[in-house]
């Protein structure tokens, strides 16, 4: 019941922006770090909407025995989320962002809060896309299950 209102409130505090696709595809999927602990299982997760939105999502994730990862929104999470363009280049992304929402607030904390911008890091290889956010190497989610990305598109 808490992850609805969440996601209906979500849905009324957004409107999303003009197209800023550039020629990079990162847009319409899941991106996750490229090391992850799996005992522990908690990490950020990025997603690129192809309308110039993003959100950045911490919360625990698990790899099933079928080799996916689902993504899971207990025992908590935090929700970022922002705009993005992609810089001439095409090897830097530019990100307008504020925290939104923490499943256990702390003390004194505003949300929203006010915004932060950051630069990432593209590079592209034969081998694929690998996004670096705060020297961490973010790669496409590609193991992560329908349910999972249903999810993340409807966040907002």
């Amino acid at each position: 019941m808490k992850s609805l209102l969440v996601l209906s409130f979500l849905s009324f505090s957004f409107s999303c922006c003009v197209h800023s696709q550039g020629s990079l595809n990162i847009q319409s999927q899941p991106w996750i770090p490229k090391k992850v602990n799996w005992n522990e299982g908690s990490f950020e997760t990025l997603y690129f909407y192809n309308d110039s939105c993003f959100i950045k999502i911490a919360s625990t994730q698990v790899l099933t025995e079928k080799d996916s990862v689902n993504f899971m929104s207990e025992p908590g999470f935090i929700l970022y989320s922002g705009k993005y363009s992609i810089l001439k280049s095409g090897s830097e992304i530019l990100l307008s962002y504020r925290l939104l929402y923490r499943t256990f607030k702390l003390t004194g904390e505003k949300l929203p809060s006010d915004y932060m911008s950051e630069r990432l890091f593209v590079n592209t290889t034969d081998k694929g896309s690998v996004i670096k956010m705060k020297d961490v190497p973010y790669i496409k989610g590609e193991k992560v299950t329908k349910e999972s990305y249903q999810k993340l598109q409807d966040i907002i």
